[in-house]
This record gives C-alpha cells, structure tokens and sequence, in this order.
C-alpha cells in the first residue's frame, strides 16, 4: 500500500478507552485496503486483539467500497469495544410487599383524597367507603416483618479496549438508622418491628412509632384510622370516619357524626356533635366539653364540661360533671352520678338512670320470665308424679312416665338454678354501691330519675344542690345538701315501676338480697 493510503487508515479511540473506530479517507483503492493491513495498524494503537477484531475490521473494508463520501467523510467503523464497570449498590431499605403496597397506594391517591371526592351522595355507601377505607399509613404489629436491608456490593470491574482492568465503584453504606428500641434486625437483614404502631421514615432514621400523630383532620387525606397505639389528632374527625385505637385518643377539634373506639381513654378538647351518627366507645374514661345526639359507651368514668343533648350515654362506673347539663336524652351510670342540671325549663324528656343500665333490665327481666316458666312447668311434671302416685296401677308404662317426669322435673329445677346464679352475679357486678345522683343546680319537670325498678317523674323544678339516693326501705329520698334535710321524692314526683325494668319484689328469694 502507497504511503499515501497508509495516511488514509487511521484509529480514533474515546478518552476512556471503551470505544475504538476504524477511520478510513476517501480516495483509497479498495482494493489495497487488506485485512492484514488495516489489522496491523489497529494493533499499533495499543487495541487488544479478540475473537470479534477480525470479522469487524472485514466488515469496515467491505462497507468502504459501498459508502457514499459525500454525505459522510471520513467513514468511521466501530472495531473494538470495552466492558464498561458495573458500580455496587449502595445498601438500602426495602419495604415488605404489604407495606409497599400500603406505601404506594397513600402517594399515589393522596392528590385525589385532598378534596372529598364528588358525587357522594347519601345513596354512594360503597363508593364513600372505598376512599374512607385507604389508609395513608404504614401501621405494623410487634414481631411483623417490616422490610429488610439489602447489604453494599462491590460491583464488576470492566476491562477497555486495551485490555486495561477498569475498576468498579463499590456501593456505598447507608446513612439511615434503625431504631434499635422499635426494630431489629436479624443476621439475614431482615427488619421485624419490636413494637406495634406506625412505620415512620424520618430524615435518616427508620423507626416505629407507638404514637399515630395526625397533624389535621381525620377526612380523606388520612381515611379510616385503626391503630394499636394512642392517637393524637390536631383538628377534628369529619362525618363518617372511623377512629380505633388500641390505647387511648385524643382530639383537638370537633368530632362529627364519626365512630371514635378506644381500648382506654377518650379525651375530645371540643367535644362531638353526632347528628344521631356519631359513636363513641371508650374502655375506660371519656372526657369532652359537650356532646350531640350521638351514642356513648364509657368503660369507666365520665365527665363533660358543658351540655349533654340528644344523646344515649352508658357510663359504667362514675360521672362526676358538676358543671353539665344533661338537656334531653338518657344517661345511664353504674355508680354514683354528679351534675349541673338534669331537664330544662320547658320540661324536655331527660332521662337519669341509676345503679343499672337499659340492657341490664331487659336481661334480667327475661330471665325471670325464663325462671317462672321453667318452675311452672317442673311444679307441672312434680303434680302429675303426685297424680301417679295415688294410681294404684303398678304397669310398666306407668313407671316410664314416672321417670320421664322425674327427669323433666330435674332439668327444669337445674335451668333454674343456673339462671338464678348468672342474676345474682350480674346483679353483684353492677350494683356494687347505693345508686346516688348529686344535683348542683336544678332538676327540672318532667325529668325522669330511674332507680331501682323505679320510675319517678319530677312533676315540679327541685332547686339545688340536692342528692337522690334509696333509703333503707327502698324508697326514694330527696337530700337537700344546703341544710342537711330530707324527703320523700314522691313529694315532687310521680313514682311507679318502670317499664320494662324490675324490682326486688320481682325476684326469688334466693336473689333479694343480691339485689
């Protein structure tokens, strides 16, 4: 080859050696341009020789004789490539399939759940359901698995068009923390929570936090919360959300017509104006400024700053609201029961019941209904084994019949021995002290004190401070605690049995004295 066509071969290789062309002038033979030629001048430039050179360097001299200079001039073929490194991972936190599920869903609707969606109507339970029911977080059982650390790796070292080793980038260690008092990590790099609560990424630090804190409203941002925790809520609870907490919750703003269901305390800073939805479960104490035609079940002690409308409130042990009015609705209370003023001027129907709960009176009721039945008949089956036992007849069918009644007799008395004992028990559970309402202002006309079996209905206003409690007869007096005297509360009030409760005249003898 001329040493003109020689200057017309060349090779251009990329500044980090992964890329090496073939250049070729125009104007060469092609003829001239051989393999061995232009093979010799790639392995002058350093290139590394391999099992691909030869086919590729065939294939630039054959596309030299067909390529179209006056478009593209010189003609660059690529003859040689390198293995470019692989960098390492850097190590990471991956979240298990549940929770990224979880993880994805909240940020992918959290546009869409901004503002409550349109077009739910009354008549869009399912629809209203389906966004209320999307959970915005991660929430984690102690023991689950939550995620697992995927460990550092070294990477693949590449190689150039030299043959030069080109090292890898190892991955990098990660620079977030776990929370050793709420996570562990096994030797796998398992993560498992230690605690029950909410998985929270914050800044550097993966931890799992016994606390849910909402910042804002419980609404379609956040949807229907059930957490093992406490829960702190800023604001309020719109209409038609759920709260359940395994500890206690507290709200800062106004609780709607939603469901709150505590395993302890509930404490709402405004209080909840139920529209005749709203329900509250609270394991042990409630405490609130008012409440609003909604439903309440308190575990242990209530107490309420302000007004009580509308509503039907279970307190299973104490409620001390010295300063509350109950304006309408009912109350029961096991125990002892201090208020403002039970009725209003106008004579609203305000119903006060002590020392037993609505539910109680029906179970008791219909257990002694079931009791007298099953005496009934076992005295029925005792008479007509009298009745045989005068029969002189000494037959076979005789003596099956007498066994017959005999075992009806003993199945009977054995029901009604058992529902005896679940009475006095039920009784002794509930009543564990004198029934006693503490009135600091007035009670109202009209208002209704059950005690007892007792129904007594105020048929004047009663100025406080007094207390209503049972004497030793089981009658129903009127303390005033100004000056210490007593009366009859019949004085002010019509009394009679209340419907659908029961006395202790209404009860065997066996149970009287428990009750």
């Amino acid at each position: 080859m001329t040493q003109d066509n020689e200057n017309k071969v060349s090779v251009q290789t990329s500044s980090d050696k992964m890329e090496s062309y073939l250049v070729l002038q125009q104007g060469m033979d092609p003829a001239e341009i051989t393999v061995e030629f232009v093979t010799a001048v790639v392995l002058s430039h350093a290139i590394q020789q391999s099992s691909t050179l030869p086919k590729r360097i065939q294939d630039a001299i054959g596309s030299y004789k067909t390529h179209d200079f006056s478009q593209v001039n010189p003609m660059r073929a690529l003859i040689a490539e390198g293995r470019r490194p692989v960098d390492g991972d850097d190590e990471s936190f991956e979240l298990s399939h549940e929770l990224q599920v979880v993880y994805e869903q909240s940020r992918r609707s959290v546009v869409e759940r901004e503002t409550e969606p349109e077009n739910l109507g009354e008549d869009s339970d399912a629809e209203q359901l389906d966004f209320r029911e999307r959970s915005a977080f991660m929430i984690v059982k102690s023991g689950q698995r939550v995620g697992v650390i995927r460990k550092a790796t070294q990477g693949t070292d590449g190689i150039d068009v030299c043959g030069n080793n080109v090292p890898a980038k190892p991955g990098k260690a990660s620079s977030t923390k776990i929370d050793s008092n709420s996570l562990e990590r096994h030797e796998d790099g398992c993560i498992f929570a230690k605690v029950a609560g909410r998985l929270v990424f914050e800044r550097d630090k993966i931890s799992v936090s016994p606390t849910l804190e909402i910042h804002g409203h419980v609404d379609f941002s956040t949807g229907n919360i059930d957490f093992p925790g406490s829960i702190v809520i800023s604001q309020g609870v719109r209409d038609g959300f759920v709260v359940q907490s395994g500890k206690s919750i507290a709200v800062g703003g106004l609780v709607e017509a939603a469901e709150l269901v505590s395993g302890r305390d509930i404490a709402l800073r405004v209080g909840m104006a139920g529209r005749g939805k709203g329900k509250i479960f609270a394991g042990r104490d409630l405490n609130t400024t008012y409440l609003d035609a909604c439903d309440c079940r308190v575990g242990r002690d209530l107490t309420v700053e302000n007004d009580i409308n509308d509503c039907n409130v279970i307190v299973t042990r104490n409620m001390v609201s010295p300063s509350a009015t109950l304006l309408c609705g009912e109350i029961a209370v096991l125990g002892k029961c201090e208020l403002a003023q039970v009725g209003t001027p106008t004579g609203s129907r305000a119903v006060m019941t002590l020392g037993r709960v609505p539910e109680f009176d029906v179970m008791i009721s219909e257990a002694l209904g079931i009791i007298n039945k099953c005496r009934a008949r076992a005295m029925d089956c005792l008479n007509k084994i009298a009745e045989l036992n005068d029969d002189p007849d000494s037959s076979s069918t005789k003596a099956e019949l007498l066994t017959q009644l005999q075992f009806e007799a003993a199945e009977h008395e054995g029901k009604v021995q058992v529902l005896t004992e679940s009475i006095s028990a039920a009784i002794a559970a509930t009543e564990l002290e004198s029934p006693r309402l503490t009135i600091h202002r007035r009670l109202c006309h009209n208002a209704e004190i059950r005690v007892a079996g007792l129904s007594a209905v105020l048929l004047q206003d009663i100025e406080g401070p007094i207390e209503i409690s049972l004497d030793g007869e089981g009658q129903l007096i009127c303390k005033d605690l100004g000056d210490g005297t007593q009366v009859m509360l019949g004085i002010y009030a019509e009394i009679e049995k209340a419907a659908g409760s029961f006395t202790p005249d209404d009860l065997p003898e066996a149970l009287k004295k428990a009750a």
